[in-house]
């Protein structure tokens, strides 16, 4: 293995796939933001609260409260939803040449199969986030590869044969 193929994917016959999984991300990520819009205007009426007065307001006022535990709920559920059907898909479209919706079934199977190491695994990416936002962002730089390259081997270790 020289330093090319670490560095250039194999992206020749799964271009295409990996554009239309790209695209499904970004759908998901935009139902995301719609889903939390509703539940903050559910739990505040619609009410504008500057930011400085939000982060007051979710400690103190029950409203904001509930809706912080029942928006975190219904993320974390997405988020763990987008997850498994990612986190071996996007390592497959790039090692193999399969579809989007063959990489995204084998990566559910992969979840469902060994469902408490990728909730771990989940939890340790969410921690790793957590800790480069915490660093204004310069975290992300050392921590994405390090995500990268352990998602990768996760990939090999748990991905069945073709």
């Amino acid at each position: 293995m020289v330093l090319a193929d670490i560095l250039v994917p194999k992206l020749s016959s799964s271009r295409i796939q990996i554009w239309f999984f790209s695209f499904f991300l970004l759908f998901a990520f935009l139902v995301w933001t719609r889903v939390a819009m509703l539940v903050f205007a559910l739990f505040t009426a619609g009410d504008y609260v500057p930011l400085d007065h939000f982060m007051k307001s979710l400690i103190s006022e029950p409203s904001y409260v509930a809706m912080a535990v029942v928006g975190s709920l219904i993320g974390g559920g997405i988020a763990f939803i987008i997850f498994a059907v990612s986190v071996i898909a996007v390592p497959m479209l790039l090692d193999r040449d399969v579809d989007a919706f063959t990489a995204m079934g084998r990566s559910l199977m992969a979840v469902r199969e060994n469902f408490r190491p990728m909730l771990l695994w989940a939890w340790l990416i969410a921690v790793f986030v957590l800790i480069g936002f915490l660093t204004l962002t310069l975290g992300m730089i050392i921590l994405f590869p390090l995500l990268g390259h352990a998602s990768w081997h996760c990939y090999r270790q748990v991905a069945s044969a073709p």
